[in-house]
Formats: C-alpha cells, sequence, structure tokens
C-alpha cells in the first residue's frame, strides 16, 4: 500500500507512513493483551497444548509486524531517495560504478 501512495500520491506519503505505524502498534498492543490470558483457567495437557499454540501464534504476530515495519521504512528510505532526485542504483549499475568495488 505505501508503495502505491508512494507513487501516485507522494504528498500524502509522510501521513500514510504515520497511519500505518500507528496500526502497527495498536496490533502489537492488542496481541500482548489477549496472548496472556488465553488459556489461564485452563488445567492439565489441554492447557498446555493451548499455551504453546498461543505462543507460536503471537511468534508469527510479531514476526508479521518485523516485516511490515521493515517494509515501512524501505519505503521511507525510497520516498526520501525520490524527494533528494537521487536515483537508486541496480546491480548492473554498481558493477560498472568506479570506487564502488574497492578498485
Amino acid at each position: 500500500m505505501l508503495a502505491y501512495v508512494r507513487e501516485n500520491s507522494p504528498h500524502l506519503f509522510e501521513t500514510s507512513v504515520e497511519e500505518q505505524l500507528g496500526l502497527l502498534e495498536a496490533a502489537s498492543g492488542a496481541g500482548a493483551e489477549t496472548a496472556g490470558g488465553e488459556a489461564a483457567g485452563e488445567e492439565g495437557e489441554a492447557a498446555s497444548t493451548d499455551i504453546a499454540l498461543y505462543r507460536r501464534m503471537e511468534e508469527v504476530r510479531r514476526a508479521e509486524r518485523s516485516r511490515a515495519v521493515a517494509d515501512v521504512l524501505y519505503q521511507s528510505i525510497l520516498y526520501k531517495f525520490d524527494a533528494l532526485g537521487a536515483p537508486l542504483l541496480n546491480k548492473a549499475a554498481l558493477e560498472d560504478a568506479p570506487g564502488l568495488r574497492g578498485t
């Protein structure tokens, strides 16, 4: 979504970034609240299975949030490059660039 906003509506990009980060923060807080109390009243083997399941679900959510934050950072960097008018170098351009490969 941020890539679309960055390319088609750059004037809305910074607001979209703040909104995305706010949603990620809210999701992070909601995940922490629900993970602890779901299996608290159960006993025995079923409770330990449920606890393991909830822990794994939280790990997956954390990984998804981490990827989402990385995407927000990447799109923010691309936005800054675009704002400065500085082109990004692709692999072919890096190979042709003098001094970048230690030579």
